[in-house]
């Protein structure tokens, strides 16, 4: 496969399997099709999707001199046509995790679960120093929208955790995990480190991806909840108000510049963010959703790349259950609460 953009990441050594059919097109154009309905182990093998990762040991030469470096060691892949290719240099201590055990955990605790579920996608990128791969859960309805599910899992060669994530997100190349690690449900993911006995870390993803999927199911009937109750266009920022106004700040007189700045983008956003009609709990949790997402909660000069992280793993993130949790406890006294703050310093 010929090199691509730094953005896609499929470079000379990469290939993207998917299912044989049309509906399994990527925008990029650059997929391989599997030889049956169903990606394969067969066909992951054969364009080296799963391929040996060996580690070597590693010696440096100053002055003429080879000198031993015996805690480090090299991470070198075989292609199928016996090429090797270097990926990483890692500790000793450094246990490898191979394409092919990713996908049979993942696989065996799909099977263990009733969920339905179709591999979509499977690659590798940055010339085998990235693995991926994605399950079509099926889809779901939440006040008329209408929402795609996937199990995404990313696994690097290059010192990255194996990570397993719900997203409403397909994964078809390295712009598309950041995008879907951007959106990703809320859930907290799974994450296996390269240190210790990863075969029992690989084992115990069934238990650990059942409970991913129990908790979207609880997600989902809280957004119901959420889409079921009716709010007043003129209590909506009152609403927003109220969640800042917790965990001892009940007794605060007036708002800062940046928290009114924050209840203000909120509140437009519950009105005329993506899909929002500011009709419903559920139209503000989208507005808090999109700001914490990718708006100004996650700051106005950030990075797309720093966004992604602090979505997923700072304040933003937080700030996303935080705020689920805290609209579905709602009650008049929060609203009412946040109102009086927010009347006081829109006053002053």
């Amino acid at each position: 496969m010929k090199a691509n953009t730094t953005i896609e990441a499929i470079n000379e050594l990469d290939t993207v399997l998917v299912p044989k059919g049309s509906e399994y097109k990527m925008y990029h154009g650059l997929e391989v099709e599997s030889e049956g309905e169903l990606i394969t182990p067969r066909d992951a093998k054969r364009h080296g999707v799963f391929h040996p990762i060996e580690k070597a040991h590693v010696h440096a030469t100053l002055d003429g001199l080879t000198i031993p470096l015996p805690k480090q060691r090299a991470l070198i892949a075989r292609t199928p046509d016996d090429r090797r290719v270097p990926l990483h240099m890692a500790t000793d201590k450094y246990s490898v995790i191979e394409n092919q055990k990713v996908a049979q955990s993942v696989s065996e605790a799909l099977k263990q679960t009733d969920c339905g579920s179709t591999l979509s996608s499977m690659g590798t990128l940055n010339n085998l120093k990235m693995f991926f791969m994605c399950y079509k859960m099926g889809k779901y309805e939440v006040n008329g929208d209408k929402h795609n599910t996937y199990l995404n899992v990313t696994s690097g060669h290059n010192g990255e955790a194996l990570r397993v994530f719900l997203s409403g997100l397909r994964l078809v190349c390295l712009n598309s995990i950041r995008q879907a690690l951007r959106e990703e449900l809320g859930f907290i993911h799974l994450k296996v480190t390269h240190r210790g006995d990863v075969n029992v870390k690989c084992a115990d993803l069934s238990q650990s991806i059942a409970g991913l999927i129990e908790g979207q199911r609880k997600h989902i009937e809280a957004m119901e909840i959420l889409a079921a109750q009716k709010v007043a266009e003129s209590d909506i920022d009152a609403i927003v108000a109220g969640y800042f106004l917790q965990d001892g700040f009940s007794k605060t007189e007036k708002f800062s510049g940046r928290t009114l700045n924050t209840v203000s983008g909120i509140t437009d956003l519950a009105f005329g963010g993506k899909g929002n009609r500011g009709e419903t709990m559920y139209d503000v949790l989208n507005g808090g959703t999109e700001y914490w997402t990718s708006g100004e909660g996650v700051g106005v000069r950030t990075s797309n790349a720093s966004k992604a992280y602090s979505s997923e793993y700072g304040t933003a993130a937080k700030h996303k259950t935080r705020f689920a949790d805290y609209l579905l406890s709602a009650d008049e006294s929060s609203i009412e609460n946040g109102r009086r703050v927010l009347t006081a310093t829109l006053s002053a």
